[in-house]
Parts: structure tokens; sequence; C-alpha cells
């Protein structure tokens, strides 16, 4: 896939798959400004909003910044962040909240184990995982570890919350057990 291609899933909408469709096949090859100008001028509405990527852990923020404000110019209603880790990655997240008008839902991903909080500051583009965080796992069997992702979680969703219009969650390794948890905390807070 070209760095300039995006691929979509949808799944568990109540709409007929006949109508995305016909939808799809309108915008499919074309840029996103020409999607974008497609969908706004055609009689065949679907329920579908385009979300941009938004990467809140780059070196360059700013940079992000003037890219965000193009995806915006160009009919992104909102964007979805990288997971968010670090201080950094929340005061970039609040300094996209200041600049940007879409919608933002804050990636939150439980880090499970100390392998995979290496894997992910060192081996995964755009996340970036503070050592002080990646030391906490060391040593730690798979339920110490998730009661480290469940604290480490809610409390950077809550941090965020200030920041974003919700919060979108990953699922690590199948542990939806453990998304539950968070979701359940999450819930009790609000």
């Amino acid at each position: 896939m070209d760095k300039r291609e995006a691929k979509a899933y949808l799944r568990y909408v109540r709409i007929a798959p006949r109508k995305v469709q016909i939808v799809c096949d309108l915008i499919r090859g074309k840029d996103a400004a020409a999607a974008m100008a497609i969908l706004m001028q055609t009689n065949k509405s679907a329920p579908f909003q385009i979300f941009a990527a938004l990467n809140v852990n780059a070196p360059n923020f700013a940079k992000q910044l003037e890219l965000a404000r193009e995806k915006e110019e160009a009919g992104a209603a909102g964007f979805l962040t990288q997971p968010v880790h670090s201080p950094r990655a929340l005061d970039n997240l609040a300094r996209a909240r200041e600049a940007l008008n879409g919608y933002i839902l804050g990636g939150v991903f439980p880090i499970v184990s100390h392998r995979n909080a290496l894997f992910l500051n060192n081996e995964v583009a755009g996340v970036s995982v503070p050592e002080e965080i990646v030391a906490r796992y060391e040593g730690l069997d798979r339920e110490a570890a998730e009661a480290l992702a469940l604290e480490l979680s809610v409390k950077t969703a809550r941090d965020m919350a200030p920041c974003t219009d919700g919060w979108y969650l990953m699922t690590p390794f199948r542990r939806v057990g453990l998304v539950a948890r968070i979701l359940a905390q999450l819930r009790e807070r609000e």
C-alpha cells in the first residue's frame, strides 16, 4: 500500500451492505480531497465521517499540527491519536486541542509486559514509551503486569480527558478482559 493510501474497515454498523458498496465504489482510488468532494456532492450518502491520524509522539509536533490543519481543510472531521504514554504526548495533545477544530479521540494502548513495552518503544513507528514505564514492567508476571496496565491505562485516559472528545482503546494480544476492566473503571469514575 502506498504511503498516502488509506484503508478503512467498517463493522457492526446497521446499514445495507449494498449502500456502503455504492458509496465506496464512488471514491475508491481517489485522493482524499477528491473523495471528500465527491462525497459532499453526491446524493448517495452514508453515515461516514473521515478521521485522520495524529502523531502526538512526533519529535517535531509543530509539523504534525501543520499536517493536521491540512487534513481538516481536506475534510477530516477528527483525529485518532497514536497511543499516549508520555507527558510529552499529553502536552502535544493539549496543543492539538487548542489548534484543531475537529474531534480528537485519544489512543489508549494497555502495555501488558516488559517485552511488549520494549517492542512498542523500539519497533513501532509513532509510539513512545518512557523508560520509567518500561522499567516498571521489568520482572512482573502476567497478573501483575495486567494490573499495572489497568492502572496506567485508566490514569492516561483520565489525564487525556480535558483534551479529547473521547478515547479509543486498542486490545493487545486479544486481552479483551483487560480492556473490559479498563472500561469499567473509566465508567465508574465518570
